[in-house]
């Protein structure tokens, strides 16, 4: 015997079957118990959440001759006529069917009497994929119906609808299914499969499923049978990403750095990993940075500092990304190469955070490169740019240390909050939201040692480090070289500070064009308490 899928052997024939649209069931079960029918009706919502089972069982159980309860009774002749014979429940998919003659088909049979049944019902998938020929055909029949017909109409898409064919339907929006519900169905299909599944492997595959029953099923049915599976194949075979790596592609967006992000979406690519989806799973992300930036205790902690990371992204920003992804899922569906589109739109997006790029020169930049350089060569550059500005950063650091002083440090403190009048300044405003993120933890006579919590906002400021240095000297009246650091490498080089003034080392100025840093240094603890102030400094 052939083998029938889950979703198929388990689709509910009842409305007693039906699990997570309860409210569109009690009101067609009463419209049934109390003979007020509609001639038109619309299914509206996601794939997968019941539309066309729910038409099909109330086709069914309007028919039913033993209707008491709002449902069929399966045993009347009716029931049984309807169970073998789709001839008075006519369904059409749109998407093939969606032409004017067609539809002029259905109005001409209409016409005709049903064959055993009270009602000819005739249910119409995905709608939306009419014509606009084929909608006028439609709405001359929905507004003189003859009395022994109803049309159901199902979509995923009712903002395509015209408001004509809207307006004389009686409207259900089918909600996506809870999480709790789709795992309660799957542990019933289990069980009656005589199959075992890891719990977190379950409620995974319920997340995957994003609400539909169909689709949650499904993933089951592939994966029933296996054992040993682990989270990495269901994304694999869902085609989804993971929140983790969902949050570090979007790092490497808001830091503007377009190899990665590029070389990100070849895994994407070489792994199956669904365009589509990965443009959802950013669209959720966005939309949970937004919430945070307004709701600071809305998500939990753990998710909070995650978001937090992004909260240097303003209002404007959100608002274009968002347009962003929203076009690029648009067309995603009529791409024939929805790679290049997905890695145009990524850049586009990467445009928004860093203004002076070019999109045509960075795409004709890689081309280039991977035309001229071999892999290793790429590398050996990449190694010598990060030796070079690590070099740098150290220099920086040195010199920070070498002129400290706390008098500079309070002074540039008592101005800081200057630089929120430049968050409306067109040219500065990204760069001052992420200074004002940071803390300046120590102040020389020309330099400063900027503190910041995540690494995407020091690789962001790194990146703009001219315009930034310029806002500074704007603000604190001097010409600042910037050196920015991790909580983490703070700690770790105030530590060594300390002990090298122990040991009566020395920090001495070094010019930012010799590469040679001196390590000799000397000086006392109390001068590193004057700096730092006391209650930053243990002393062993």
């Amino acid at each position: 015997m052939a083998y029938t899928a889950l979703y198929r052997k388990y689709r509910p024939k009842t409305f007693s079957d039906v699990f997570g649209q309860e409210i569109i069931v009690e009101i067609l079960k009463n419209s049934i118990i109390n003979n007020k029918i509609g001639h038109a009706y619309l299914f509206a919502g996601v794939r997968g959440t019941g539309k066309t089972s729910i038409a099909k069982i109330f086709a069914k159980a309007v028919n039913c001759i033993n209707n008491t309860t709002g449902d069929a009774c399966n045993e009347c002749e009716a029931c049984k006529n309807l169970e073998t014979s789709d001839i008075d429940i006519i369904e059409i998919d749109a998407a093939s069917n969606n032409g004017v003659d067609e539809i002029r088909e259905i109005r001409n049979n209409a016409k005709l009497v049903p064959t055993f049944s009270k009602y000819k019902v005739y249910i119409i998938d995905e709608v939306h994929m009419l014509s606009s020929g084929a909608f006028n055909a439609l709405l001359k029949t929905l507004e003189e119906p003859p009395s022994h017909v109803i049309f159901i109409l199902a979509t995923t898409e009712v903002n395509k609808i015209p408001l004509t064919i809207l307006s004389r339907c009686q409207r259900f929006d089918f909600k996506r299914i809870p999480l709790e519900i789709l795992k309660q169905r799957l542990l019933y299909i289990i069980e009656k499969e005589n199959k075992t599944v890891d719990e977190n492997i379950l409620k995974l595959i319920c997340e995957l499923g994003d609400g539909s029953f169909r689709d949650t099923i499904n993933l089951l049915d592939q994966v029933i049978d296996i054992k040993d599976v682990d989270e990495n194949f269901l994304y694999r075979l869902s085609g989804s990403l993971p929140i983790n790596k969902t949050i570090t592609f979007f790092e490497k967006i808001v830091a503007a750095d377009v190899s990665s992000v590029l070389d990100e979406i070849e895994i994407f690519s070489l792994n199956g990993i669904s365009y589509s989806l990965v443009t959802e799973k950013l669209l959720i992300l966005i939309r949970d940075i937004s919430i945070n930036n307004t709701i600071s205790s809305y998500f939990n902690e753990e998710y909070i500092n995650v978001l937090n990371k992004f909260d240097f992204i303003n209002t404007d920003q959100i608002k274009k990304i968002n347009s962003t992804l929203l076009e690029l899922i648009s067309d995603l569906k009529k791409s024939t190469n929805q790679r290049i589109t997905f890695e145009i739109y990524m850049i586009n997006i990467i445009n928004i955070f860093n203004e002076e790029s070019n999109v045509e020169k960075i795409i004709l930049k890689k081309e280039i490169k991977e035309e001229i350089k071999t892999e290793e060569t790429k590398t050996n550059v990449l190694e010598e740019k990060n030796d070079l500005l690590l070099e740098l950063k150290k220099i920086r650091i040195n010199n920070t240390l070498a002129t400290a002083d706390k008098s500079i440090l309070n002074s540039i403190n008592e101005k800081f909050s200057i630089i929120e009048d430049y968050i409306s300044n067109k040219n500065y405003n990204s760069i001052a939201r992420i200074i004002l993120e940071s803390q300046i933890v120590c102040a020389g006579k020309n330099n400063l040692i900027l503190l910041l919590k995540s690494l995407s906002s020091i690789n962001i400021l790194n990146d703009s480090i001219i315009k930034a240095e310029e806002l500074l000297s704007k603000v604190f009246e001097n010409d600042y070289k910037i050196a920015t650091v991790l909580p983490e490498e703070w700690s770790q080089i105030k530590n060594e500070f300390i002990e090298n003034l122990k040991n009566g080392k020395k920090y001495e100025i070094i010019e930012e064009k010799n590469v040679i840093i001196n390590k000799e240094r000397s000086d006392i603890e109390k001068e590193a308490i004057e700096i730092f102030g006391e209650e930053n400094i243990t002393v062993n």
